[in-house]
């Protein structure tokens, strides 16, 4: 049976992030080891599951496949954004 992949992101757009372990994040270190992300795509939320490492500014998160062994799936960078708030954005190639 073919693995479904998840919906599709653009790399180096940022996406407004809603919630990290289902509250508000108020600074980077409310992503430490994230399990759960949920971002604004195109105006739908979207659950991100993974694990996070500190990264600068920011973080690191590792979209994994919870539903099939935890492959990897892709690669965001999480940082603060100019409003106050943080942005998620994919990147193409890790």
């Amino acid at each position: 049976m073919p693995i479904p992949m998840p919906r599709s992101v653009a790399s180096g757009r940022a996406y407004r992030v809603l919630r990290v372990q289902e509250r508000v994040p108020a600074s980077v270190e409310d992503f430490a080891l994230t399990a759960l992300l949920e971002i604004d795509l195109d105006g739908t939320a979207y659950l991100v599951e993974g694990c996070s490492v500190r990264d600068g500014d920011g973080v690191r998160f590792y979209e994994k496949d919870a539903a099939h062994d935890g492959r990897d799936v892709r690669v965001w960078r999480v940082r603060p954004s100019n409003d106050g708030g943080f942005v998620a954005v994919h990147e193409a190639a890790y």
